[in-house]
């Protein structure tokens, strides 16, 4: 069964604001996700583009992800308040000792919890049956808020994934 993320969104945004997320390439600590929660409400709060606030959300989920949102309908966001983001999140990482930008490293949802896994290792589980077209996993690639509340988590029939592994995707 699929994670019901609904009453993890922000309230007040725009469907079409512009998220990130960034998944760690290992669960995080209890610990380790409390000091970045407190890391993260500072800096969005001051999060700025061309001078103008950002009105921005940052949370972390499933102690694996961070997740960022800039409602765009009220202030845009520029390339340089974006290099700030990436900046930090690497700051962040580098403070954690976490990567939280390796692409090939997909999420899935089995049994209530989160494993991850290489893409190769995934298309290698993918055919030696290992895994199924309703096993669910983690959308990363997704940019806006309305489609992080819809597409976020997918079966592997639906999504880039699904025809990444030579499925019909839905």
């Amino acid at each position: 069964m699929r994670p019901d993320i609904a009453s993890l969104a922000p309230s007040g945004f725009s469907s079409d604001s512009r998220i990130w997320i960034f998944q760690a390439h290992r669960p995080l600590t209890e610990n380790e996700t409390e000091w970045l929660r407190a890391q993260l409400k500072p800096w969005v709060t001051d999060w700025k583009a061309h001078a103008e606030p950002v009105k921005g959300w940052a949370e972390v989920l499933f102690q694996q992800f961070m997740i960022f949102v800039a409602d765009t309908a009220v202030v845009p966001v520029s390339g340089c308040s974006m290099d700030k983001l990436m900046r930090f999140v690497q700051r962040l990482g580098h403070a954690l000792q976490v990567n939280w930008f390796d692409r090939l490293q997909i999420a899935l949802w089995q049994n209530g919890k989160i494993s991850s896994y290489p893409l190769d290792k995934i298309e290698e589980m993918w055919a030696s049956g290992q895994l199924d077209a309703d096993t669910f996993y983690f959308n990363n690639t997704i940019q806006t808020l309305a489609a992080w509340r819809d597409s976020w988590i997918l079966p592997l029939q639906e999504g880039w994934l699904g025809e990444r592994l030579g499925m019909q995707v839905a």
